[in-house]
């Protein structure tokens, strides 16, 4: 045992690390924590997100949901969201209900209502499934894709021997492929460096009269967030 991980060792075979997470209690015992795909890790302490979902669904009024883990490239969102299916409750109820049986680390940071999650033919709700949806939810729908060539001519100069593209560069492709000219930009964060050839994946939300645009690196596990802007629209 090493880390919190089980490897099984035996004469004349190769060692089988286990999919289990375990914390020694002395020599000869160990308290099960739970199946590694299934714990997720804020602040140093650790959660079942099948316990935290039970947990979600089992307050009342709520239908259906789960807890979205935090991408761990995204520096700002290192806090859990809450997708849930549950007409009629107030997301400060749901918050009220989670906080009397949750560790604090794990509250969520938004709770979003939905009018069903993206379970499958037998019920079952894939990790790889919520966390599309929840991006879908949380950012809006995608709306295209760029790259910048590595002989775009905004490059040279910014910086010269470790090029990046410049962050007003990605704001205005990002516009033109939402088709916006906004009146006002409220807020624009750039949070990642973006290098020439990386393959961007441009997403738009609009709620409560405002527009968020996003952009992630494409075609990446747990994509970083590298571009949001909050605006409004000249109609607004």
């Amino acid at each position: 045992m090493h880390d919190d991980s089980v490897t099984v060792s035996a004469p004349g075979a190769p060692d089988i690390e286990l999919a289990d997470l375990v914390e020694r209690i002395d020599a000869r015992r160990f308290r099960l924590i739970g199946r590694r795909n299934d714990m997720v890790k804020i602040a140093g302490r650790r959660a079942s997100l099948s316990a935290l979902n039970t947990i979600l669904t089992n307050l009342p009024g709520v239908e259906d949901g789960a807890f979205v883990p935090p991408n761990t490239d995204d520096g700002h969102t290192m806090r859990m969201q809450v997708l849930a299916v549950a007409p009629g409750v107030s997301a400060a109820d749901i918050l009220a209900g989670l906080r009397k049986q949750i560790d604090p680390v794990f509250l969520p940071r938004t709770i979003t209502f939905v009018e069903a999650m993206p379970r499958n033919s037998v019920g079952k709700l894939t990790a790889g499934a919520l966390r599309e949806f929840a991006t879908t939810v949380m950012e809006g729908q995608i709306i295209g894709e760029i790259a910048f060539p590595a002989n775009h001519p905004a490059l040279p100069g910014h910086f010269p021997g470790l090029p990046v593209v410049p962050g007003a560069l990605l704001l205005d492709c990002g516009l033109d492929l939402a088709g916006l000219s906004p009146a006002k930009i409220d807020q624009v964060k750039f949070l990642r460096p973006v290098r020439p050839e990386e393959t961007l994946c441009f997403r738009l939300r609009r709620e409560s009269g405002r527009l968020t645009l996003s952009a992630r690196v494409a075609n990446t596990a747990n994509a970083p967030l590298v571009l949001r802007a909050i605006m409004r629209t000249q109609s607004d």
